[in-house]
């Protein structure tokens, strides 16, 4: 689009409309009942979250910040008889680019025990084929 031909107006009242556009996806992403990230990958392979829904405390018992900046606590929570298994599908994931589903179990900090979890991996790739999952 060719802003350079649009009155300052007509950009002013554009930029409000995305606002109101992110406002509303915000909203419904904070109050689903499901826990939703997005994660990129740079050239060399390694993780950036680019986003996580704060329903990650109500799901799994972990804070955004725990979530984020301690890359090995879902290794931690993970069911000790489930742990190789998952690496097998991250494998599978990385091998196949294509939707992946699956249930673990997961501990829960706050309620201390095990919880059953179902995850869908859906990765995308973007022009310049740089890799992110959903």
């Amino acid at each position: 689009m060719d802003y350079s031909k649009k009155s300052r107006e007509e950009l002013i009242e554009e930029i409000e409309l995305l606002k109101k556009e992110e406002a509303n996806i915000s909203n419904i992403l904070d109050n689903i009942n499901e826990m939703f990230y997005k994660i990129s990958f740079d050239e060399d392979g390694n993780k950036k979250i680019e986003y996580i829904s704060k329903q990650v405390e109500i799901v799994l018992g972990l804070t955004t910040k725990e979530y984020i900046n301690n890359r090995k606590i879902l290794f931690e929570h993970f069911h000790p008889e489930e742990i190789d298994e998952l690496k097998k599908v991250a494998k599978k994931i990385d091998k196949e680019k294509k939707q992946w589903s699956y249930i673990y179990r997961f501990y829960h900090k706050k309620h201390k025990k095990y919880v059953w979890i179902q995850e869908t991996i859906i990765p995308y790739f973007d022009e310049n084929g740089k890799k992110h999952i959903f």
